[in-house]
């Protein structure tokens, strides 16, 4: 929110926003079959000139460049290397400092495959906006993944709402960040919102931000204290995908995201994690699968009030089919947000925010099962030694608890 900036996809990122799938399982491509690559040239709007040094992704930005491009603006992936079958659905994103993020998509690829040419404009990075607060801030509140139009016309929007959770009227302002470049893209200002009252933020209407983009937001309240909750939506094949996740008044040094996976029956779990400290935050995220033969670790650089992706199903270390727990750690304060979604059954999509801390006993208010739905439980242990742990299911008639206990 690839929500996606990357529920996404969001999460890309960034949304956290992914609509390209190499399938659920990595096939070996023919000796007699024709390379599947991506080749094009990145030009300047501006001046009609090559851009050099654009950083390319294949599906919603995350960790690394799939190709950077060259003097004459060209670029060149392979995609091969990367097990990709014939006939899937592929898109891009074109990412440089000081310009908008371009986005090309989708297409098939089933050959060689040749861009047209894509155009790159300058971005109005630095503006100010409306804000005009001075001295410190009652509460900061801070939004990993908000996003404009990503992904197109009808894809990831974020709208926020926030609500005035003290006694006394208070004003309200929102600073908008690039996901790409980090600079302020705009800010807005509530001057009065009244006590219990709420006032909603829609990027996709909202003045000085730019389509097909993800921001991080940090909501800074001045006079009371205030909640905020992030819709993310998106109109895939004439269906809407919805999820939310809250707003953070703190972060951790270190946070748990019980269940991670790279498409794994089709589902993408990005994670967009944003720096709520004062000083860059140096983040590794350390993926454990569920049967324990795998452990890898993903760094992330991210500056104060920034985000940054993880996206799975396009991290490299990490290996389809496969669920994970993680951990992320960092020498400052950070949120989590994961934005899981599966575009092949539905869509449908879910988000949920990172835990900083466990229990001995936690409570799920409600579970099924039945033939057309159940309740995936998943429990991640937080503590520094083995253990087991007891789930005790108790049917709303009344009836007798089921007990299961875990490896």
């Amino acid at each position: 929110m690839s929500l996606r900036a990357g529920v996404l996809r969001p999460m890309v990122g960034p949304l956290a926003v992914l609509a390209l799938m190499l399938g659920l399982l990595a096939q070996s491509t023919p000796a007699s079959a024709a390379p599947l690559t991506i080749a094009g040239r990145v030009y300047d709007t501006a001046i009609t000139t090559p851009l050099q040094g654009v950083c390319v992704t294949v599906g919603v930005p995350g960790s690394f460049c799939w190709a950077t491009t060259a003097a004459d603006g060209s670029f060149f992936i392979n995609m091969d290397q990367y097990s990709a079958s014939p006939g899937g659905q592929w898109e891009l994103y074109f990412i440089k400092s000081g310009f908008s993020t371009a986005y090309f998509g989708k297409f098939v690829l089933s050959g060689p495959y040749n861009t047209p040419p894509i155009l790159m404009q300058k971005s109005g990075a630095g503006a100010g906006g409306n804000c005009t607060a001075t001295g410190s801030p009652t509460q900061t509140t801070s939004l990993p993944n908000i996003t404009r139009t990503l992904g197109g016309p009808q894809g990831w929007d974020t709208p926020f709402y926030v609500q005035n959770a003290g006694t006394v009227t208070t004003a309200v302002e929102a600073s908008f960040y690039f996901f790409d470049t980090g600079a302020l893209a705009t800010c807005h200002r509530t001057a009065s919102l009244a006590a219990g009252a709420s006032v909603m933020e829609d990027p996709n209407t909202g003045a000085g931000l730019t389509d097909n983009k993800q921001y991080s937001v940090v909501v800074r309240s001045y006079g009371a204290p205030v909640f905020a909750a992030v819709n993310q939506t998106q109109l895939s094949n004439g269906k809407i995908q919805a999820l939310s996740y809250s707003g953070f008044s703190a972060g951790a040094l270190k946070v748990y995201v019980p269940n991670v996976t790279r498409r794994f029956f089709g589902y993408d779990i990005p994670l967009i994690i944003q720096n709520l400290g004062t000083a860059t935050a140096f983040v590794t995220a350390n993926f454990k699968s569920f049967d324990g033969t795998q452990n890898v670790n993903i760094p992330l650089t991210i500056g104060v009030g920034l985000s940054g992706v993880i996206d799975p199903d396009f991290t490299t270390g990490l290996v389809d089919q496969t669920q994970y727990a993680v951990t992320v750690t960092s020498n400052q304060a950070v949120a989590v947000v994961a934005n899981a979604h599966n575009e092949a059954i539905g869509p449908l999509a879910f988000s949920h925010n990172g835990l900083a801390t466990g229990a001995t006993t936690v409570y799920g208010p409600y579970a099924t099962k039945s033939a057309v739905s159940f309740s995936n439980v998943v429990v991640q242990n937080l503590g520094t030694a083995a253990t087991t742990a007891t789930l005790s299911f108790k049917p709303t008639t009344g009836a007798a608890a089921q007990t299961f206990t875990t490896a």
